[in-house]
């Protein structure tokens, strides 16, 4: 499964060259994930290592996925190699060590039985053209009971909902419904969607 996230994370997704699909496929084994990502760097850029990890390594003169693999060699030094990633991140430096090796032991039955810490309900939908502003009035709102709906089976509340609206490519040439207008990473005009965020009062 890391290997899989990896590959297209740091290949497949940047790749400029698509198959006759349109999708953009990497490969990463194991042998090629350490001759191509060992150096990788930040080593934010890899799953489940967010700035605080970032820091904390800096702070020891890790930097890369290799270097935590290299770290991870030393043994019966006091404060290194694996008791220094232990002592950094508990038993969360496990899956730390094992990933810097490409490895995951991680099957799709522990996937399905994965249950998170927080859990969430959502409801979208991809419009075929252009909707007016009554329209997409109507769809919010059918959306919005659907939810509640969801959430009344499931006997449930909730402390935050969130609304997320993206223009069309329309919009680009539209001065009354443009936003900012940005290139994303292939290169593509996208403008600058709607976002709502509202905590629900206890």
């Amino acid at each position: 499964m890391y290997l899989a996230k990896s590959g297209y994370g740091h290949h497949g997704k940047k790749s400029k060259n698509p198959n006759e699909h349109g999708a953009r496929i990497g490969e990463l084994s194991v042998k090629s994930y350490r001759e191509k990502l060992w150096s990788h760097t930040p080593i934010t850029d890899f799953w489940r290592i967010g700035r605080g990890y970032g820091k904390n390594l800096a702070k020891y003169g890790i930097y890369t996925m290799g270097d935590i693999a290299r770290e991870s060699l030393k043994k019966n030094r006091a404060n290194e190699g694996m008791n220094l990633l232990y002592k950094l991140f508990g038993k969360n430096a496990s899956f730390l060590i094992e990933h810097a090796w490409g490895i995951d032991n991680t099957e799709i039955k522990d996937i399905k039985a994965y249950t998170p810490e927080k859990k969430s309900v959502s409801e979208g939908q991809v419009l075929l053209r252009a909707y007016s502003y009554e329209e997409v009035r109507t769809i919010v709102i059918e959306m919005a009971e659907r939810l509640s709906f969801s959430l009344l089976e499931k006997d449930t509340v909730t402390r935050q909902i969130t609304l997320s609206i993206g223009y069309d490519i329309d919009s680009l040439t539209d001065p009354e419904t443009a936003k900012k207008i940005y290139r994303e990473y292939y290169k593509r005009l996208f403008t600058e969607g709607a976002y709502l965020r509202e905590r629900m009062a206890r």
